[in-house]
């Protein structure tokens, strides 16, 4: 998928069932990630993305995008077409991605 994201709008706040891999090919980003599975608990880190990085999100990590440039990137869900995946929110951040759309951005 190609995606375009304004400076200070906000993305994701879910995981996937399947892996992801992201190209940011233009703009700047931050991640904030974390794992809540048992076998795997992590928290949340963060991670600045410039023009050319690439990130990978592995099956189940939950991510959150936020733009801090006007921003193109590309994502790529591994192994998978576009009806053979599905997200896995993360409430309290779905409702900053919510309030965020609901704000216009």
């Amino acid at each position: 998928m190609l995606l375009h994201s304004k400076a200070g709008s906000i993305r994701g706040g879910h995981a996937h069932d399947v892996d992801e891999v992201v190209v940011l090919l233009t703009g700047k980003l931050k991640y904030r990630k974390r794992i809540e599975n048992d076998s795997k608990a992590r928290p949340e880190w963060q991670i600045e993305m410039g023009e050319g990085d690439t990130i990978f999100h592995e099956r189940g990590e939950y991510h959150l995008a936020e733009f801090t440039e006007e921003s193109w990137l590309l994502e790529w869900k591994i192994q998978t077409n576009k009806k053979g995946w599905k997200n896995i929110d993360y409430a309290d951040w779905r409702r900053l991605v919510q309030a965020n759309a609901a704000s216009g951005r």
